[in-house]
């Protein structure tokens, strides 16, 4: 079918954000995004990421303007990132339904200078709190990023570190050695963090919120990018600079990244960033970590998913590890009236990365190696029983398993045409 829109001298004529009529579209000024899935099983809000620049390549006469990706007449729910941090968005998000073997045609064209975007919801959030003391009195800054050469950030984050979420599910990163990804489990679908910064109130779990539902201790948590000794899993002890910050966060997706410098890790002074990527209406995190681009030294480090008290264990030996068990989720005595609580953990890494499966005390965990390359990606994900419509056995969740690593390791295709 073909899609067609109001030009930038008819836009006077109609409401802005409005496009009508057929052959208005100004030749040079739109291109074509194609997604195709080459599964023949259904796709649901899959994550589709483009370079701008990519986009307005195929743009002929494009000169700095606004774009904006359309199926049909309808803008769609996208999000534009600047990554880099030069003032200019770098990257383009947004998710599509695919049918089995499915395609989808989406417009992507200039938009005028005034024309209204689409109020599009709130679906993820991000934040970062710090202490700060004024007048003796301690009160809570929102930061986007912190960093320090000691040790000493866990106590000056309210929340320990970086905290993002969806409405199923959110996660923290521990501002210390560990870096640990712990769970925030969800009663009901919301976002929440705004509200109770990691620690909810009685009465706000009278009403349903949700709250930290994992013990993590020592161990990977579930997910965390680890050094390995041979025989256990290893944290980051020795760095010259560690650093927490909020990349990216709007009304699609969270970038969120720990960097480290200087780690000295087998006989290497690496510098990493280790980036967590979560979508909304997802409960599973992209994690990417990237190395300095010169970094072409093949070593070996681990992820995983941490052992619990009562558990059961799965694996299907291809890079694939999960877990399901009970464990008491806080410590402190105040915090045991909430009672034990139920999770479900689960890491994929694809098949280039994967070296071998391992344990150790606290850990089921996977060997992975960056092979002379200087990135490495995979992906985690968490349940908790408590969720009202979530999964309820060991057996269903891991199924879940099954069928999301059939989805992140068959990616999508994306093309970029000018006709």
């Amino acid at each position: 079918m073909k899609k067609t829109f109001l030009f930038l001298s008819l836009s006077l004529l109609l409401p802005l954000g409005v496009y009508a009529g057929d052959n208005d579209l100004t030749p040079g000024t739109y291109a074509y995004i194609t997604v195709e899935n080459p599964s023949d099983f259904a796709r649901k809000d899959v994550p589709v990421v483009l370079k701008i620049s990519d986009i307005t390549a195929q743009i002929k006469k494009y000169n700095g303007q606004q774009i904006g990706i359309f199926d049909g007449s309808k803008e769609i729910f996208s999000q534009y990132d600047d990554l880099d941090k030069d003032g200019t968005p770098d990257e383009v998000a947004f998710l599509v339904n695919l049918k089995a073997k499915g395609k989808e045609k989406l417009l992507v064209r200039t938009l005028p200078q005034n024309f209204k975007r689409p109020n599009f919801e709130k679906e993820v959030y991000a934040e970062m709190v710090k202490r700060v003391k004024i007048d003796n009195r301690e009160t809570h800054e929102m930061v986007t990023e912190e960093s320090s050469d000691k040790d000493d950030m866990y106590n000056q984050m309210y929340h320990h570190g970086v905290a993002f979420e969806t409405n199923l599910v959110a996660y923290r990163l521990y501002f210390d050695k560990k870096q640990t990804v712990d769970v925030y489990g969800k009663v009901k679908p919301q976002l929440e963090l705004a509200q109770t910064q990691w620690y909810p109130t009685e009465d706000q779990l009278a009403q349903g919120f949700g709250d930290d539902v994992l013990l993590v201790k020592g161990s990977v948590g579930v997910g965390t990018f680890k050094g390995w000794d041979g025989q256990s899993a290893l944290h980051f002890d020795q760095v010259s600079k560690r650093t927490q910050r909020i990349v990216a966060t709007g009304n699609l997706r969270n970038v969120v990244e720990i960097e480290v410098e200087g780690w000295q890790y087998q006989g290497q002074s690496i510098h990493a960033k280790i980036r967590y990527i979560q979508y909304a209406r997802h409960r599973d995190c992209e994690v990417q970590v990237l190395f300095d681009p010169d970094f072409k030294d093949s070593l070996i480090f681990c992820t995983g998913v941490q052992k619990l008290p009562e558990e059961k264990f799965y694996t299907d030996k291809a890079g694939l590890v999960g877990v399901w068990g009970t464990d008491m989720p806080m410590t402190e005595p105040e915090k045991a009236k909430y009672g034990k609580q139920t999770v479900g953990l689960g890491v994929v890494v694809p098949t280039q990365y994967t070296k071998q499966q391992a344990e150790d005390k606290a850990n089921h965990l996977m060997l992975i190696g960056n092979n002379n390359q200087p990135t490495i990606t995979y992906y985690l994900t968490a349940t908790a029983l408590k969720e009202k419509k979530g999964f309820k056995k060991a057996e269903d969740f891991f199924k879940y398993l099954e069928d999301w690593k059939k989805n992140v390791t068959n990616p999508v295709t994306v093309s970029l045409s000018d006709k």
